[in-house]
């Protein structure tokens, strides 16, 4: 297991809701239509109630391939992750298994995710490159 330590980085502020302290992948690099698993840690200082959302853009070299408004709360349901809300302050640990989809297409990409309380206040900003060449 690699720890993305040296490869994301969070571009977020001191007055974020949640301090991620690290990120680690299983296999690195992914594969292309395998199963991925994603693990964090990390500290949330404040309560983050229905409504969350995260902006989720994700580049191939300068072309934007995906941009999405996700409802962070909904789908933390709908995928059955081990951390629902509402959620309190205190240490986490995110620990969820997913498949790329068979129908990406193989290169480079640079995934930036910038997350938002319902009332708009930062949660957290990450951004990464992920290599999907496999």
């Amino acid at each position: 297991m690699f720890t993305w330590r040296r490869r994301y980085l969070s571009s977020g502020t001191s007055s974020d809701i949640m301090h991620v302290e690290d990120i680690q992948i299983s296999p690195d690099p992914p594969h292309v239509g395998k199963s991925v698993e994603v693990t964090g840690h990390g500290q949330v200082s404040s309560l983050i109630k229905e409504g969350a959302y995260a902006d989720v853009n994700v580049k191939s070299g300068i072309l934007t391939v995906y941009s999405q408004r996700a409802n962070l709360c909904q789908e933390a349901r709908d995928l059955g992750w081990n951390i629902q809300c509402p959620v309190s302050a205190g240490a986490y640990t995110f620990d969820e298994s997913m498949t790329i989809p068979s129908n990406i297409p193989r290169g480079k990409y640079i995934v930036k995710v910038n997350a938002f309380t319902v009332d708009h206040a930062p949660i957290f900003c990450l951004q990464t490159t992920m290599d999907l060449s496999t």
